[in-house]
């Protein structure tokens, strides 16, 4: 393994044994963790606990529902394995329906919110390209560039200055869970679930089907935030920081088994 990349995964070790991130989740690796993995990654922010927890419950309400459908089971046992799944209530599909997809709510629901991570996503990986190849492109650059292929027609004819700051909005949201996306989508592409371009394929269902995809992403998240915080390190030891964007460890969300 390459020392840069040993050295960011005991940076990592370091870092959640010191309780410096803002939060570390343990999550098992079974249909609970894709769901608790993919509700951190599209509601990262303290504020958006409620959305989090309806959010992880549809995803496995809606399991419940089509296993109940496909195995003819009873409702007594449906009741049984509700419990077991941590579900307090029967969500009926409408509001299954929002909470995952939206539905009519104009801000989206679970399944928008980690379009917006990817969005962030291929701006990081646009921006480090960007560095790696001494391109002489600024972040805004890059982020205005990326955004074209996520972001409204409203946002598009906006003035640019308020356009690129709304963008920003965007990304800052999302800093907390950048290398869990990277992590998510990659392991997703493995599963043909997103293209290349690291675009839904299917929504949400097949990670919570098929959890097997946990630990590659695990594993990516880890390499890819001990890299950050070798970055971190180094800019605090030269007083030069690498990206015009910020890192915080102090709001990093760390996930493992």
């Amino acid at each position: 393994m390459d020392e840069i990349v040993e050295l960011g995964l005991s940076l990592v070790d370091k870092y959640q044994h010191a309780g410096i991130f803002r939060k570390s989740c343990r999550i098992p690796n079974n249909i609970f963790g894709s769901a608790d993995y993919l509700a951190l990654v599209a509601y990262p922010s303290i504020r958006s606990d409620e959305k989090r927890s309806n959010f992880k419950d549809a995803m496995l309400s809606a399991l419940l529902k089509e296993s109940c459908k496909t195995r003819g089971i009873r409702k007594a046992d449906k009741t049984m394995l509700a419990q077991r799944l941590g579900l307090s209530k029967d969500m009926i599909w409408r509001d299954i329906d929002r909470a995952i997809t939206g539905g009519t709510k104009k801000d989206g629901g679970g399944t928008k919110k980690l379009i917006d991570r990817f969005h962030s996503y291929h701006v990081f990986r646009a921006y480090d390209s960007a560095l790696s190849d001494d391109a002489n492109l600024t972040f805004e650059q890059v982020l205005g560039e990326i955004s074209t292929a996520y972001e409204s027609q409203q946002s598009k004819v906006s003035d640019s200055e308020t356009r690129i700051e709304n963008l920003k909005r965007t990304f800052r949201q999302s800093r907390p869970v950048l290398h869990l996306t990277w992590g998510l989508v990659e392991s997703f592409k493995l599963k043909g679930w997103a293209t290349d371009t690291g675009q839904l394929c299917y929504g949400v269902k097949p990670a919570i089907h098929d959890p097997s995809w946990l630990p590659e992403a695990l594993d990516l998240a880890k390499i890819v935030l001990g890299l950050q915080l070798v970055e971190y390190e180094s800019a605090k030891l030269n007083g030069k920081r690498l990206r015009s964007h910020k890192f915080d460890p102090q709001e990093i969300i760390y996930i493992h088994f």
